[in-house]
């Protein structure tokens, strides 16, 4: 029993002292036959620029392209290697340098891309990366590999490129109604208007412009105004008749309070903001129990037609929005040629500070003001506002669906974007049209009288985030 008990210290003991011998000055164990890529990085890459002069001349002109800051992710579980953000489109894919780096410096090689046979990788050498490509890595002894799989992604469209899709609504109903709203909720889009004195709704799925389908519902069709419907949390809120409804489809609405607002302006991500009988802003988070919120300035300010109330999400705090309130004046005000907008940060934090509204004056010179126009519709695009809408009212001169404007400093100015300018053939009654951007970032324009329904977005606004951390 002595016998085996020393035995088994021995042994234990020479473990030991052979894992202390073996380790190096931080602790860790180093194995000198790991064949692994430990990083790997592109440098300028070639883009080609083809212009046509008024003559036209046609000149094709190199530009260089520094991709040395696009970080390739290494995925050694699956020996993959790739860069989530992909390389801007039209770049030349087919001859870049790469630069590559080893554990304990292996040997790489590169398969061809239509045969077994191998080559020695060269940081001097271009490959071709229109498609994956293999490369091997071979420990200093020629004893072990890995095989990885290399991908350059390039991005197929630029960011700034902007399509529309026409889809003309099969349905005869959507196109005779006034009055129009359009809005997403919970991944449909709905369409409210009003026709022979009554309200009428049509609700499709975001994936089918042309699915339009009108909707029975349990509430007066003719105590219901389309203005006073907005979204939160995946549900429906109305206002109408003195009470305030909420439905998850459109079709069964539920009474949610009675109330003494006058107007329901619109939602934030947590709460409902509405207009109170003496003209003040109040808010809720259950559509119960309202507060007033505080304002600085006279409520006779505040816009009147049109209202859209759009949330910007603070992009450092999860609990913080800025949120903008845009329209029109009353229609009886024959002279400003500007819109109203209101704008507020909403803290919804534990320790939130109460901030007020505040009304956002046209600035003197401001050259980018946000225009009076016929039936104003306005939206959050991603991180931006939009604008769009009829002939310039008041002393304004603006044509009708002269383009869609956009605000990135939280509505202060507003410009013209032409890569949204809309086709030629958009056709569109000048009074009775909707706006809405979807939960894929897809701006929808429903045009009363034609029927014709456009729906389009930037290239960017679509492109996947892939895979950017790895677990051990």
């Amino acid at each position: 029993m002595k016998s085996n008990l020393l035995s088994f210290i021995l042994s234990l003991t020479t473990t030991i002292l052979l894992a202390s011998c073996l380790g190096n000055t931080d602790g860790n164990t180093t194995t000198y036959y790991d064949s692994a890529i430990s990083s790997f990085r592109v440098g300028t890459l070639n883009k080609y620029l083809t212009t046509t002069d008024k003559d036209g001349k046609t000149t094709v002109k190199k530009v260089a392209v520094d991709c040395s800051k696009y970080k390739f992710y290494i995925d050694q579980a699956t020996h993959t290697i790739y860069n989530p953000d992909s390389l801007p489109a039209g770049l030349d894919i087919k001859h870049v340098i790469a630069t590559c780096a080893t554990k304990n410096n292996g040997v790489i090689t590169i398969k061809s891309m239509t045969s077994d046979s191998v080559r020695a990788y060269s940081t001097r050498d271009s490959i071709d990366f229109s498609q994956p490509r293999v490369f091997t890595v071979y420990n200093h002894t020629g004893q072990s590999h890995t095989v990885y799989t290399v991908k350059v992604n390039m991005h197929k469209e630029e960011a700034d490129d902007f399509r529309w899709n026409l889809t003309t609504v099969d349905n005869d109903g959507p196109a005779a109604l006034t009055d129009l709203r359009m809005l997403a909720c919970g991944g449909s889009m709905y369409l409210l208007g009003r026709t022979g004195g009554e309200t009428a709704i049509y609700k499709t799925s975001e994936s089918s412009p042309n699915g339009w389908q009108k909707l029975a519902f349990n509430l007066p069709k003719a105590a219901l105004s389309p203005a006073n419907i907005t979204a939160l949390a995946d549900k429906l809120y109305l206002l109408a008749d003195g009470k305030l409804y909420v439905s998850t489809d459109g079709s069964q609405w539920d009474e949610v309070a009675p109330t003494t607002m006058t107007k329901l302006l619109g939602a934030s991500t947590a709460r409902l903001y509405g207009l109170s009988a003496d003209n003040g802003i109040v808010s809720s988070a259950d559509g119960k129990d309202w507060k007033t919120e505080t304002m600085d300035a006279g409520a006779a300010l505040l816009p009147q037609e049109n209202i859209r109330l759009m949330t910007l999400p603070s992009l450092t705090n999860e609990n913080i929005n800025h949120l903008v309130l845009v329209g029109n004046p009353a229609a009886a005000n024959t002279t400003d040629s500007t819109a109203c907008i209101w704008s507020k940060v909403e803290d919804n934090s534990e320790t939130a500070s109460v901030e007020p509204w505040s009304y956002n004056p046209v600035a003197t010179g401001n050259p980018f003001k946000a225009l009076r126009l016929t039936n104003l519709q306005t939206a959050r695009y991603d991180d931006a506002l939009i604008a769009f809408g009829g002939d310039g009212m008041g002393t304004g001169k603006a044509k009708a669906f002269g383009g869609i404007y956009v605000s990135k400093d939280k509505g202060v100015t507003w410009k013209r974007d032409s890569t949204m300018a809309l086709p030629a053939v958009f056709k569109s009654s000048k009074t009775h049209f909707a706006m809405a951007v979807d939960s894929k970032k897809f701006i929808w324009i429903f045009c009363g009288e034609s029927g014709q329904l456009w729906k389009g977005r930037h290239a960017a606004k679509g492109w996947a985030t892939e895979q950017k951390k790895f677990e051990k």
